[in-house]
């Protein structure tokens, strides 16, 4: 969570935002983020890609599985994905990176969200003693057997809100990120995760940043 308030306050530094959202502009921002969800669960390539702005900056390489988007002469001029580029390499997108917020439970007419943890860690692992195995950088414990078993404890947190950083500026994210589940003993262990950016521009829901650790 710490890592989703920093990208935040951040973004709210560096970027000049509207005035912040009224109670019906939320609600109309997660209807439309639900129907968003839709069309990632239904890889519906046309409702995903009215959402985008084109160009689109290397920010969203992370969206596609084949790096040969990256090659092509066009990018390598403008350092932009074009909407021509993007609909060559639409078979390639990656919808797997956006399936973890169909995970958070929204009520758009109620303002209502509810986000989800992936806990990794069970009642066996509490118990159990980790050890970290550096030359893999992966934590282990051992079984009867003194078997080495590698597994991973990191637990997955996954968010969708408006945050404020004063009453004047206030975005709406959809964010994962890895998190220690505390049976590590370095706080560097859970690396890694991903905050989406939205706004609404004349009513209509738009992806304006991704940021990625």
């Amino acid at each position: 969570m710490k890592k989703v308030i920093l990208f935040l306050a951040i973004l709210l530094c560096s970027t000049v935002f509207a005035k912040a959202y009224t109670e019906n502009e939320k609600k109309e921002i997660l209807r439309q983020f639900v129907s968003f969800r839709e069309a990632v669960k239904n890889k519906d390539i046309k409702s995903i890609k009215s959402v985008l702005i084109f160009p689109l900056n290397d920010e969203y390489e992370i969206l596609f599985t084949d790096g040969n988007i990256y090659s092509e002469k066009e990018y390598l001029k403008t350092g932009k994905i074009s909407e021509k580029l993007f609909d060559k390499y639409s078979d390639k997108f990656d919808y797997e990176i956006l399936n973890n917020f169909e995970k958070v439970k929204i009520d758009p007419e109620k303002n209502k969200i509810t986000n989800y943890l992936l806990e990794n860690v069970t009642a066996e692992d509490k118990k159990r003693k980790f050890y970290l195995d550096e030359e893999r950088y992966e934590y282990y414990y051992k079984d009867k057997n003194n078997n080495k078993v590698y597994k991973n404890i990191c637990n997955l947190r996954t968010e969708v809100g408006f945050d404020k950083e004063n009453p004047e500026q206030e975005v709406f994210y959809a964010s994962s990120f890895s998190e220690n589940s505390g049976l590590m003993t370095e706080s560097t262990d859970c690396l890694g995760g991903i905050v989406f950016i939205f706004k609404l521009t004349d009513g209509r829901l738009k992806l304006n940043e991704i940021f990625a650790d």
